[in-house]
């Protein structure tokens, strides 16, 4: 046995050591004979798979949002050999395989050897509606949720899925997700492309904090999915079979009559067109006095917010604050240390190097790991980015409506009236290193004016606001806080109408003139929206002096420094740029270069201040025997390390 083979069969034991379902609580006994607790995990499922009849809510009467004829002939058009292939490459290659035995691993490498009987299989898949049997039958792997679990609640449910049942569902998602958008209410937060889970977090606690404020009653119920499971795509299910795997064992297999199985490709588009009836439920209750909570000056009503499988129901309540609090951060940062210098509970080891050192990027000497706090303060900074260019969305329309949207975080500091968060971010733009350098990051993109504020923003490329270049005009301007499109009009044209305080004295003609000038270089396009882009000013680059001199204040050890020659063929080290930083650093300097022959390791050293020296070009591409070079070396009095 090879010891490969070795590794594998005791990482396969060990797995299934972990995972084995040793026995249940069945019944209050504890049962371990296999057949019985296969079994029973098997009728445990088939009641969770089975429809029930119950009450249901009755739709009648409540609008929905339809799609158009183009979106519907998108969505029922012929699957494309490219759409196809797009839905393959877009499945996991290393998943486990499903009961058929393939994974996408292998799809993918015999593409053009298995491509006929996929499109075959998908066309009569869109002609029929239905799957052979055995394409749709799918495992269920039970994965422990806790250390000894004893009943299957405590397992985590795991289905393994066909491949070609995954290809069918993935091109039925991948339309699905170009028009989902257009039909789910915008308080569905979750799956859909644009939208994102802590919109609903953030609306969640500007409520909360809106009612503690206000001191207004507030009616808050949250509400979870045990399963979220929905009887649609009916050529879908009525194929499927289920097997539970009991300890690599195959129960008997069922047919579910409810439910996407967990992992499948369509579940969660499928969920969110499903619970859009309750958000539709929620709309009909409000024409009937419901009231959802009123936020702000321009009264958003939030009435019900839904993110993935959690629904909360507004008419009031208390949500924690969502800036990360100091001591969860010590901790993470705790753990990430641990885990890199490999220490556990049973050893401890040394940090040979600074956290800060090893939180730099890689081309400054770093691992490029990420600092828990400045990556906090980046994703603080997307808030104001997504404030400006997803104004139309609830979660912006909210704070707009109580702060002013993204311009009111460039207010001043210390409104008791606004919440933490808000305070938090607010500071965070204003106080921070981080908060300049995304200022100097954008720049705006002027459209018809409809955002961009005339006198404070810098909409010129190049050029200062236009308060700051030309102070005086601005002081007798009567539109000092309007936006350009307010500055002017269009008759066939865009006419700028400018109005003053009182008549230019002649001495401000001249700058009224090269004013004029400097706002008519830009063209006012009617029907697109002012937007920033990425782009600013750039940083000036660092030098390897002073890159050098900052890794040492970071406290290094010592500096290994690539100099390569200019030609990159081995003529010797940069010896200038050497001494200039082994003079300049107090700490161990290691030259690195394409040295071709011996003398340049004796050179290097009666030359600079180096401390050491890295060269492996001289064995590659010159045949000078290790031995040689010993003795050149010890011959000029340098101390050899090979």
């Amino acid at each position: 046995m090879t010891r490969k083979k070795l590794q594998e069969d005791l990482w396969r034991a060990a797995h299934r050591r972990d995972n084995s379902l040793h026995g249940l609580w069945i019944d209050g006994e504890w049962v371990e004979e296999p057949a019985r607790v296969k079994e029973e995990a098997r009728l445990f499922f088939l009641h969770r798979f089975q429809e029930t009849d119950h009450n249901r809510p009755h739709l009648d009467g409540i609008e929905f949002q339809s799609i158009d004829q183009h979106q519907n002939d998108m969505l029922t058009g012929r699957f494309t050999e490219e759409e196809i292939k797009v839905a393959v490459w877009g499945c996991g290659s290393e998943k486990s395989p499903s009961p058929d035995g393939i994974n996408f691993k292998f799809i993918k490498r015999f593409w053009n050897l298995v491509k006929p009987d996929v499109l075959r299989f998908m066309e009569e898949f869109y002609v029929n509606g239905i799957f052979p049997r055995g394409c749709n039958a799918s495992f269920i792997v039970l994965i422990p949720k806790v250390v000894n679990p004893q009943s299957l609640e405590e397992y985590r449910p795991i289905l393994l899925i066909g491949c070609m049942y995954k290809i069918v569902a993935k091109l039925l998602a991948n339309r699905l997700k170009k028009i989902i958008p257009f039909i789910i209410d915008e308080r569905q937060t979750a799956f859909i492309e644009g939208r994102h889970l802590l919109h609903s977090v953030l609306i969640a606690s500007e409520v909360v904090d809106e009612a503690k404020r206000s001191k207004k009653p507030c009616l808050v119920f949250k509400v979870d999915y045990e399963k979220a499971y929905d009887s649609w795509i009916v050529g879908c299910l009525k194929s499927a079979s289920v097997s539970i795997l009991v300890n690599d064992s195959p129960s008997t297999e069922f047919s579910p009559q409810r439910g996407l199985r967990q992992g499948d490709p369509l579940a969660p588009f499928l969920f969110n067109i499903v619970a859009k009836a309750l958000n539709g439920l929620v709309r009909e209750a409000i024409k009937r006095n419901y009231r959802g909570f009123s936020v702000g000056a321009n009264i958003v009503e939030v009435s019900i917010l839904q993110y993935a499988d959690d629904t909360i129901f507004f008419g009031e309540a208390s949500q924690e604050n969502v800036r990360i609090p100091k001591k969860v951060e010590e901790k993470l940062v705790s753990l990430q240390r641990k885990f890199l210098w490999g220490e556990g509970p049973d050893k401890n080891k040394i940090a040979w190097i600074k956290w800060n050192i090893v939180c730099l990027p890689k081309e400054k000497g770093g691992l490029g790991l990420k600092d828990i706090n400045t990556f906090n303060l980046a994703l603080l900074g997307k808030w104001r980015w997504n404030l400006f260019q997803h104004d139309g969305q609830l979660w912006a329309r909210v704070l707009k409506s109580k702060y002013g949207g993204w311009r009111g975080l460039d207010e001043a500091l210390g409104c008791n009236k606004e919440s933490l968060w808000w305070q938090d971010l607010k500071t965070t733009f204003q106080t921070s290193q981080q908060g300049e350098e995304f200022k100097k990051g954008i720049q705006w993109r002027l459209g018809s004016g409809d955002r961009i504020k005339f006198w404070e923003d810098e909409w010129i490329e190049g050029e200062a606001p236009l308060l700051t270049k030309y102070p005086r005009l601005f002081s007798i301007s009567r539109q000092q806080n309007q936006v350009i499109q307010q500055m002017g009009g269009y008759k066939e044209e865009w006419e700028w109408n400018l109005s003053w305080r009182r008549s230019l004295f002649d001495n401000e003609i001249p700058m009224a003139t090269n004013f004029l000038r400097d706002i008519e270089r830009k063209t006012i396009q009617r029907n697109r929206r002012d937007e920033w882009v990425n782009g600013g000013r750039e940083g000036r680059p660092i030098g390897a002096y002073e890159l050098a001199k900052a890794v040492e204040e970071l406290g290094a050890g010592e500096i290994l420094l690539n100099c390569i020659d200019c030609d990159g063929q081995g003529k010797g080290f940069d010896e200038d740029l050497i001494k200039l930083i082994s003079d300049a650093v107090s700490i161990p300097v290691i030259a690195s270069s394409g040295a071709g022959a011996p003398q340049h390791f004796s050179e290097v050293f009666y030359k600079t201040n180096a401390s050491a020296a890295l060269a492996a070009g001289i064995f590659h591409r010159e045949e000078v025997p290790i031995q040689s070079v010993k003795e050149h070396l010890l011959k000029e009095g340098v101390e050899v390390g090979i």
